[in-house]
């Protein structure tokens, strides 16, 4: 099983290696032994069934236990695979797919200031002065183009799961179907007017909507693998939001944000 990034952190806390997958960045094994390194920042990267070993090993067990483990399967030097996994860990290092803990501060969350400045009340300031239903989706996509811009994905989801306020009294369910149609249809037409929307900030703006609502939506991003994408929706039950259902099904899950 491929190591999760909460797998790769609590190791990495306890190895000697100290390394871990950067946020953001999502480990997916292939049948044939290969992976893919999926940075939900847009960049896909491909890793060969020995990197695929390499990599894994070491965010599961550390280092040295890998090159110990590889160099005895394979019968070679333990001196060149430290030099090919050194390698490997380097250019993933530098595309900032991976991150090395084992420096001053560990591998602690570093809080950004930015966000609390620009963000979060930004979309604070959305719901207290009650914008025009009509008028909040457009607004709501200029935000999250601007977050998306600054921060990444992994952080601006956080940041906006950060500024859900769900509302005090629940939505009947019989309401519900109604309200995630309208805001459905909302999103829609202020993409459309923004011409050039993307599927990441129509699925975070309907996901912010419906959970301060107190409806029940996940943030889902899917990948294909042959040729490599990603793509980006919400999802309320069995209802798909913000793009269409045939076009979503060709994507595999991989991360989902409730």
């Amino acid at each position: 099983m491929a190591p999760s990034r909460a797998d790769a952190e609590y190791r990495a806390m306890t190895n000697p290696a100290k390394y871990m997958l950067a946020g953001g960045v999502v480990f997916l094994p292939v049948d044939d032994g290969s992976a893919r390194l999926l940075d939900l920042d847009g960049s896909f990267y491909a890793l060969s069934a020995s990197g695929t070993e390499m990599l894994e090993g070491t965010l599961v067990d550390g280092v040295e236990t890998t090159i110990a483990r590889i160099a005895a399967r394979y019968e070679v030097s333990a001196h060149k695979v430290r030099s090919d996994l050194e390698s490997l860990l380097g250019k993933l290092k530098d595309k900032r797919l991976i991150q090395d803990c084992g420096g001053r501060d560990g591998c602690r969350r570093r809080s950004a200031l930015w966000p609390a400045l620009t963000i979060l009340p930004a979309l604070r300031m959305l719901d207290v002065l009650r914008v025009k239903p009509k008028i909040k989706p457009t607004l709501l996509l200029v935000v999250a183009r601007a977050c998306l811009a600054m921060f990444g994905w992994a952080r601006s989801v956080a940041i906006w799961q950060k500024a859900i306020r769900p509302a005090q009294a629940a939505v009947a369910q019989s309401q519900q179907d109604e309200i995630i149609s309208r805001v459905d249809d909302s999103i829609r037409r202020a993409a459309a007017r923004l011409a050039l929307s993307t599927c990441k900030e129509r699925a975070l703006c309907a996901w912010y909507i419906l959970r301060s609502m107190g409806i029940p939506a996940a943030l889902v991003v899917g990948v294909q693998l042959y040729p490599l994408a990603g793509h980006c929706w919400c999802q309320a039950g069995t209802r798909i939001l913000t793009d269409f259902r045939d076009r979503c099904e060709t994507y595999l899950p991989v991360v989902r944000y409730e």
